[in-house]
C-alpha cells in the first residue's frame, strides 16, 4: 500500500474526488470581469474572462455550472439595429488557442437555462444566478481541450454595463443546493494511525 503515513492523514483521490473542485480558469486570476458593449454589432466579452479545461474532468461526466452575473443600464434604444445578447465561447485547442464555432456546451447550457437579452431588459439593473449543468460529450472531450465563458451583444446603447463573476464548475454528483454546493465522496479513507506487524 502506497502514501502511508504513521499517525497522520492518508487520502487518496480513489477514495476521494473533492480536488477536482471548481476548476474554473481566469487569465486575469480576477474573481470578477466587467465591460460595455459597445453600439455596434458583434461586440463581444474579449478576451474571454473565464475558461474551463475538459482534461480535469471525465469523457460524459454531467457538470454543473454556478454563476453570478450583474448587469445594469440595458435598454432598446439603439436605433441602428435590433439589441441581443448572448452567451457565447471558442473552443480551446490543446496549444490555448481557439478554435471558433460560435457556441459550445457550457454556453448553451447558460442560454437554455436564461436568455440573457430577457433577463437584462426586464430591470434597470440587477444580478441573478446561473445554476444549470451540461455534459462533457465525445465531440469536444477528444477534438478540444476546454471551451471558453464569454458573451456578444449586438447594438447596444453604449453605456450599459454586464459583469460575469468566476463561475463554480464541479461534477454535478457533489451538488446538494446553492448554499452548501458540494457534498463529500460516497467513498474515504481517513486513518489516524496504523499498527505494523
Amino acid at each position: 500500500m502506497n502514501n502511508i503515513n504513521k499517525k497522520g492523514i492518508w487520502t487518496t483521490p480513489i477514495f476521494h474526488e473533492l480536488y477536482g473542485l471548481n476548476i474554473t480558469y481566469s487569465p486575469y486570476n480576477d474573481t470578477e470581469r466587467s465591460y460595455i458593449p459597445t453600439t455596434g454589432i458583434n461586440s463581444t466579452f474579449a478576451p474571454n474572462p473565464y475558461y474551463i479545461l475538459f482534461s480535469d474532468f471525465d469523457l460524459g461526466e454531467k457538470m454543473r455550472i454556478i454563476m453570478k452575473i450583474g448587469y445594469e443600464g440595458f435598454d432598446t434604444s439603439n436605433s441602428d439595429g435590433t439589441f441581443n445578447f448572448y452567451f457565447q465561447g471558442a473552443k480551446r485547442n490543446d496549444t490555448g488557442g481557439n478554435v471558433w464555432s460560435g457556441a459550445n456546451e457550457l454556453t448553451n447550457a447558460l442560454n437554455n437555462y436564461q436568455n440573457l437579452k430577457d433577463l437584462v431588459l426586464s430591470q434597470t439593473s440587477g444580478t441573478f444566478i446561473y445554476n444549470t449543468t451540461f455534459i462533457i460529450s465525445e465531440t469536444y472531450y477528444t477534438s478540444y481541450a476546454g471551451c471558453n465563458i464569454s458573451t456578444r451583444s449586438d447594438y447596444s446603447n453604449g453605456t450599459a454595463k454586464f459583469t460575469m463573476y468566476k463561475p463554480i464548475i464541479f461534477p454535478d454528483k457533489y451538488y446538494i443546493d446553492t448554499n452548501s454546493i458540494v457534498k463529500q465522496a460516497d467513498d474515504f479513507l481517513s486513518c489516524k494511525e496504523i499498527i505494523e506487524y
